[in-house]
């Protein structure tokens, strides 16, 4: 009986340590594998920026005046496109890639010192080495 009650014993302690790993909740992030992606305006100029991805239609264009920021929760992981205007009608564009439960900065900056003739004259990025062309009428449907 003893020994039976000492199994018994066992058998419920090892079920409370096993089982509570599954009463433990994953943040939203994990579950979701999203993450976020902030936007850093340092041009200048107050610019219209957005954040897109995959063939994704959502679309929430922001202003963000010079030195601010703006930043964009429940991007979905993997490869995302940051975009950035000064008229809303002429973007440009970089990628940068997002992690699960991260936050990642993406700032967009000078990039030349002359006066700007067009948006490309002066926005580069710092998560991309190479500037994208400007993108006349950027199409996100």
């Amino acid at each position: 009986m003893k020994k039976l009650k000492n199994i018994l014993l066992i058998l419920i302690v090892s079920t409370l340590f096993l089982g509570c790993d599954s009463l433990v909740d994953k943040p939203a992030c994990e579950k979701d594998q999203t993450g976020s992606v902030k936007v850093v305006n340092n041009t200048g100029y107050s610019i219209y920026v957005d954040v897109t991805w995959g063939s994704s239609t959502y679309n929430s264009e922001r202003y963000v005046s010079n030195g601010s920021s703006s930043t964009y929760n429940n991007v979905p992981a993997g490869t995302v496109t940051i975009w950035a205007s000064f008229d809303r009608s002429d973007w440009t564009s970089g990628y940068t890639s997002v992690s699960s439960c991260s936050t990642k900065t993406y700032t967009w900056s000078y990039g030349k010192k002359s006066p700007p003739l067009n948006l490309s004259d002066i926005m580069s990025a710092d998560s991309s080495p190479e500037l994208s062309p400007t993108i006349p009428n950027k199409n996100k449907k």
